[in-house]
């Protein structure tokens, strides 16, 4: 994985950057175009408006304190927004009401506002993707709460919020690719009729006078809504039955004694097979690999059975976080895992038969799972102290 900035970021700051750094002509340029680095779609209070808000980065506080090298301890940003009855009519507002130029270019993020993202976004989506300074690859969230008091959560390592939610989400992808979605990635799973999309959920946190931003769990839409949410082990759940989980750390508990892996690797394979009378019932074959970080207790036992039972729990432990993930899913009746595109791709004459009753067959889904794990490693040591 890429751990540098994305191509939007970095031609954003190569950018802003050269413009700072070449001369006063091309700082008289930079004071005519706010670029946006974040936006948020909310419900407004009134019916049928919905309020857009903008993350602008300020040039000045770029690069430090100007001529006297001190500090600026104001905000390295703005927020602005407006309200409409759609995002065209709420960004053409914002250029009326604006001296400067509106450049979304460089846009980092969009993030729905809940209760925006339950009534549906489609029109948005729709918005977006004709809107001719869109990007694909933009991230998309789903805020807990107002997508506004997101992105106006100040970070104390970040100038700009947006930037380190973009550095968040990165973060995540060290764990998975499932905590990033982009427009690209989530338009197309809207428009598969028999699948439903989860994107990340990022919340603001207040602690005493203090607040901090948090991505946990994923929301779950179908037709366009919002139709309910995963927690984060179920996210968690979910990410073992694609395969996509690269690294982190599995909790696993004997009821006597417990331990911390590494997860070292995922895999998994999706099947499905059909009984006499054409319906199907999937099965998943996921196999991780793990190395022992911390053990808690084992006393006394052997060595190699310690490493047996890791193997067994792990497996159990696997397996319930992704059957809690797929009940949750049933109960949405909201095949986030593609099961319907798969039977259509690899069963299409079956698949003609099930398309128009899907709905009806996805909460029953029959899901078998067959879990394999390996303990690949066992850190710096080979034994423990407290083992025999």
């Amino acid at each position: 994985m890429k751990t540098g900035l994305r191509p939007a970021a970095a031609a954003a700051a190569t950018a802003l950057l050269l413009l700072i750094s070449s001369g006063c002509y091309d700082i008289v340029e930079l004071d005519t175009i706010s670029i946006v680095t974040g936006v948020g779609i909310d419900r407004d209070e009134k019916p049928g408006l919905i309020r857009l808000t903008v993350q602008v980065g300020k040039a000045e506080t770029v690069g430090g304190g100007g001529e006297t090298g001190k500090e600026i301890s104001e905000k390295a940003y703005l927020v602005l927004d407006a309200t409409d009855r759609s995002i065209v009519g709420a960004l053409d507002s914002l250029r009326q009401d604006n001296s400067r130029t509106l450049f979304l270019h460089h846009n980092q993020l969009i993030i729905f506002g809940e209760s925006l993202a339950k009534d549906g976004i489609a029109d948005d989506i729709d918005a977006l993707m004709r809107y001719h300074q869109s990007h694909m690859n933009v991230y998309m969230l789903v805020a807990e709460g107002n997508a506004r008091e997101v992105l106006d959560t100040e970070m104390e390592l970040e100038k700009i919020p947006s930037v380190g939610i973009d550095r968040m989400i990165k973060n995540k992808m060290e764990i998975s690719k499932v905590y990033s979605v982009s427009l690209l990635e989530l338009v197309s799973k809207l428009i598969d009729k028999s699948s439903a999309a989860a994107v990340p959920i990022i919340k603001s946190i207040k602690e005493k006078d203090l607040s901090r931003l948090s991505m946990q769990g994923l929301a779950v839409f179908k037709n366009g809504r919002m139709v309910g949410k995963l927690s984060e082990n179920q996210t968690n759940g979910y990410a073992w039955m694609l395969g996509e989980i690269k690294s982190g750390s599995l909790k696993v508990n004997t009821g006597k004694d417990s331990a911390e892996l590494n997860i070292s690797a995922c895999e998994s394979k999706v099947k499905a097979v059909f009984d006499k009378n054409g319906m199907p019932k999937i099965q998943v074959d996921i196999n991780g690999r793990f190395i022992v970080e911390q053990l808690i207790g084992f006393e006394g036992q052997p060595f190699e059975e310690v490493i047996g039972l890791l193997n067994k729990v792990a497996a159990d432990t696997v397996k319930q976080v992704v059957l809690s993930c797929f009940k949750q899913t049933q109960r949405l009746n909201a095949d986030i895992f593609g099961f319907g595109s798969h039977i259509h791709k690899y069963h299409s004459r079956k698949w003609k038969a099930l398309e128009g009753r899907w709905e009806q067959i996805y909460p029953s889904l029959e899901l078998a799972l067959n879990i394999q794990t390996e303990i690949l490693g066992t850190g710096k040591i080979s034994i423990s102290p407290k083992t025999a």
